[in-house]
C-alpha cells in the first residue's frame, strides 16, 4: 500500500498531536455537557438503566436469562460489573456516573483507533476521520450514555486496525506466527464484540471474507478459532445455565420487536433529533454515504491499474476489470462494511438515534481516506491555498455536523435526595430502571429481594412473541399479573411525571391509581406511595 512518505516515516510528533486533539475533543463533547448540566448521574433514557441494573443483578448472583430477562447477549453486564460493584460503596447514582464515564472512554478509544487506522494515509486523513467520529451526532448520543453500539464499534475498529495493510501491501497478520499475532487480535476483538449485540454477526461476515481473501482458507479457519476464543468464555456460562431462555431472549424475541420509523428516509432523517432540519440532514447524509462508497470503489480499481482509459478512452467502462479481492485495499472493505451497516439500519425492526452509531466507524474511515487521497494529489505549489480552503471547509463541515448533536433533556433535574428519602423503606417498583438508580434504590431493592425486572419493555416484547418470561408464577401467569403481584409487594412506585409509556398496560396504571397516592413530583419522575394504615 502506498502513501505519502512523510506520513509513513516520521511525523510521529504530529501524529501524537492529532491523536491527542481528537481524544480531547471526543471526550469533551461527550462528557463535559453531562457533567456541566448535572446529567452525569441523573435519569437519562431507558437503556442505560437496564444495562446497569442487569449488572447489579449479576453482582448479586442473579444470572441474565435464567433469573432475569435480557434481550441482548450478556457482554454489557460483564463490562459494567465493576461499576455495579461500586454501587455498594458510592451508591447507584455514583455507579451510573461511573458507567457513563466508561462508555465515554470507549468512545475516545474508537475515535483514536480511527486516527490510528488512517495514519498511513496522511495526517489530513487521520485528522478528518477522527474528528468526523468525534462530531458524529449518533455516536455522541450512544457514548454519553450506556448503550451497546460503542462496544461493538470498538471491536470492529480493533479488528480493522489489526488487519490493515502495510505500505508494501502486506498486513500485520501476514507475518504473524500461525494462529497468533494480529490475526488473533482481530478474531478475539470481534468475538468479544458479538457478546454485546447480535448485529456483530454482520461484521463477522465482512471481516471473515477479508481474512479469507487475504490469508486463505487456513488463515480463515484460524481466525474463526480466535473468534470463538473471544466469545465462548463470555457466552457459554450463561448458555449453560439457561440455554433455551437465552436463545428465546437474545434471538427469537428480537424478531418480534415492534417496528418504528420503517422507511429509509425516516430513519436517516432521525439522525437529526430536531424536526425542522431532518430532511436536509437526510439528504446530505445519503449523498455523503454514496459519494464515499463510490469513491472507495473507484479508488480500488485505480490502485490496481484496471481503468484502461488511456488505451481505450471511449470504452473504458466496458473493459473495466476489478482486481482480485486479495488485492483490494482497506477502503474497499470499509465500503462493504458501510453498505452492510446501512442495510442493517434499514432492515432492523426498530430504530433509535443511537443505532446509527453502528455506521460511524466505516463511514468515518471512508471520509478520512477520501480527504486524504485528495490531499496527497495536491501539487506542492497549491498546498498552502488548499490547506486554508480545506481548514475553512472542515470548520464549516464540523459546524454543520454539530447542528445534529442530540440535545440533552431540558427542564428541571430530579431531586435525588428527595427520591432517596421517599424510597428508603419498603420495596420500590418502576417501569424504568433508571428511576431506581437515580433514587439510589436499585441496590437496596435487590438486596432486600424486592420483585422486579430490569427490562420491563423487553419482558412485554418477549411475552408478545410467545416466549417464556422469567419471574412469572407458572406458564399461566401473564406479565400484567406478574407486575400486579410486584406492585402489591411494593410500598413506592416511580412513574414518568407526564404519562406512562404506551407499552405499559392500562390495567397496571389503573391499579397504581387505585392502590397508591401521588406524593411528590421531581424532574420527570412522579412518586406514588401506598397510604399508611
Amino acid at each position: 500500500m502506498t502513501g505519502p512518505r512523510s506520513t509513513v516515516v516520521g511525523d510521529t510528533g504530529r501524529l501524537r498531536l492529532v491523536l491527542a486533539v481528537v481524544a480531547v475533543v471526543t471526550f469533551t463533547i461527550r462528557f463535559v455537557p453531562l457533567a456541566a448540566s448535572g446529567m452525569l448521574s441523573a435519569e437519562y433514557g431507558y437503556d442505560d438503566g437496564v444495562h446497569l441494573s442487569l449488572a447489579e443483578h449479576l453482582i448479586a448472583g442473579q444470572l441474565p436469562y435464567r433469573d432475569v430477562l435480557f434481550v441482548h447477549p450478556p457482554g454489557i453486564a460483564l463490562a459494567l460489573a465493576p461499576a455495579a460493584a461500586l454501587a455498594r460503596v458510592i451508591g447507584d447514582p455514583g455507579a451510573l456516573a461511573a458507567g457513563r464515564l466508561l462508555v465515554t472512554i470507549v468512545g475516545v478509544l474508537n475515535a483514536a483507533l480511527v486516527v490510528w487506522i488512517l495514519r498511513r494515509r496522511g495526517l489530513v486523513a487521520a485528522a478528518t476521520g477522527g474528528l468526523a467520529y468525534a462530531f458524529w451526532g449518533p455516536a455522541i448520543a450512544a457514548e454519553r450514555s450506556i448503550y451497546l453500539e460503542p462496544f461493538i464499534g470498538l471491536g470492529l475498529l480493533v479488528a480493522l486496525a489489526a488487519l490493515a495493510r502495510r505500505r508494501d501491501g502486506s498486513t500485520a497478520a501476514t507475518s504473524a506466527r500461525p494462529g497468533g499475532g494480529m490475526l488473533a487480535v482481530a478474531g478475539i476483538a470481534l468475538g468479544v464484540a458479538v457478546t454485546f449485540k447480535v448485529w456483530v454477526v454482520l461484521d463477522l461476515a465482512v471481516v471473515g471474507l477479508l481474512v479469507l481473501a487475504r490469508h486463505g482458507v487456513r488463515g480463515a479457519v484460524r481466525w474463526v478459532g480466535w473468534v470463538l476464543v473471544g466469545a465462548a468464555p463470555i457466552l457459554l456460562p450463561f448458555a449453560w445455565a439457561a440455554p433455551r431462555a437465552m436463545w428465546d431472549d437474545v434471538v427469537l424475541a428480537q424478531v418480534g420487536r415492534p417496528r418504528t420509523a420503517g422507511l429509509l428516509h425516516e430513519r436517516i432523517a432521525a439522525l437529526d433529533p430536531s424536526t425542522h432540519r431532518g430532511a436536509a440532514v437526510a439528504a446530505v447524509t445519503v449523498v455523503l454515504v454514496l459519494v464515499a462508497i463510490v469513491a472507495a470503489a473507484v479508488r480500488v480499481a485505480r490502485r490496481a491499474g484496471h481503468l484502461p482509459a488511456r488505451e481505450n478512452p471511449a470504452g473504458w467502462a466496458r473493459s473495466l476489470r476489478w482486481p482480485r479481492p486479495s488485492r483490494w485495499p482497506d477502503p474497499a472493505w470499509w465500503a462493504i462494511a458501510a453498505v452492510v451497516h446501512l442495510g442493517a439500519l434499514v432492515a432492523a425492526p426498530s430504530y433509535y438515534l443511537h443505532y446509527t452509531a453502528f455506521l460511524a466507524p466505516p463511514i468515518c474511515l471512508l471520509a478520512g481516506a477520501a480527504v486524504g487521497a485528495v490531499a496527497v494529489r495536491v501539487h506542492r505549489s497549491q498546498r498552502v491555498a488548499v490547506r486554508v480552503v480545506g481548514a475553512g471547509g472542515l470548520v464549516l463541515a464540523l459546524t454543520g455536523v454539530a447542528l445534529t448533536f442530540p440535545a440533552l433533556p431540558s427542564g428541571p433535574r430530579e431531586d435525588r435526595a428527595l427520591l432517596a428519602g421517599l424510597t428508603r423503606t419498603g420495596c420500590t417498583w418502576s417501569e424504568n430502571p433508571s428511576y431506581l438508580l437515580v433514587a439510589d434504590a436499585q441496590t437496596r431493592a435487590i438486596a432486600a429481594g424486592c420483585p422486579g425486572q430490569p427490562d420491563l419493555f423487553g419482558t412485554v416484547m418477549t411475552e408478545r412473541g410467545g416466549y417464556p418470561v422469567p419471574g412469572t408464577d407458572g406458564p399461566s401467569e401473564t406479565v400484567v399479573q406478574m407486575v400486579e403481584r410486584q406492585l402489591a409487594a411494593s410500598r413506592t412506585v416511580l412513574l414518568p411525571a407526564g404519562a406512562p409509556e404506551a407499552w405499559l398496560d392500562p390495567a397496571l396504571i389503573a391499579y397504581v391509581h387505585g392502590a397508591f397516592s401521588r406524593v411528590a413530583t421531581t424532574g420527570n419522575i412522579a412518586v406514588w406511595q401506598r397510604p399508611s394504615g
